[in-house]
């Protein structure tokens, strides 16, 4: 198992998630930034019951049909600016044809 695969993710209140990685690793990610976002397609996660249901694999966490996404990578560094999504990230962990039907719902 890689370190940055996401094991678990619990809704810890606001826009906070704590997530449990591969290597036994513990952080809480506040997404309160992406949220202040004003892409259509993260705004309806500013409503907190929307929000705290999302979706986790060893390899993301994402909200909707791919409306808002972050690699584990991002997840494990901290490294999540406000919509901090970046093409080769994607296409890296989904590959190109993935990776460019997420970034055309995503507004940098």
């Amino acid at each position: 198992m890689r370190q940055a695969e996401i094991k678990s993710a619990k809704h810890v209140g606001d826009y906070k998630v704590r997530f449990i990685f591969g290597d036994g690793k513990s952080r809480v990610i506040d997404f309160s930034n992406v949220i202040k976002s004003t892409s259509p397609y993260v705004t309806p996660y500013r409503d907190i019951k929307k929000f705290s249901k999302f979706k986790i694999s060893p390899n993301d966490i994402r909200w909707g049909d791919w409306d808002m996404c972050f690699t584990a990578s991002k997840i494990y560094t901290g490294n999540i600016a406000p919509i901090s999504v970046r093409k080769k990230s994607y296409e890296k962990a989904f590959g190109k044809k993935k990776a460019s039907e997420i970034m055309s719902k995503i507004s940098m």
